[in-house]
């Protein structure tokens, strides 16, 4: 199944359903546009990813 090795998979593999964007499909973001946490303008549904790498945080 596209080049995973399934064969220790826990569900069986013909349960696991073939879906997502295709290759490339999701563009990537070449030049992120940073701010402040305070300038961030967020509901409070929304979610973030956070990354803390050699000391600087980023979400």
């Amino acid at each position: 199944m596209k080049g995973f090795n399934l064969e220790n998979a826990l569900i069986p593999v013909e349960e696991i359903k073939d879906g997502g964007p295709p290759k490339d499909g999701i563009p990537s973001i070449d030049k992120p546009k940073f701010l402040r946490a305070q300038n961030a303008d967020l509901g409070t549904q929304d979610r973030i990813l956070g990354v803390y790498e050699n000391g600087v945080a980023k979400a």
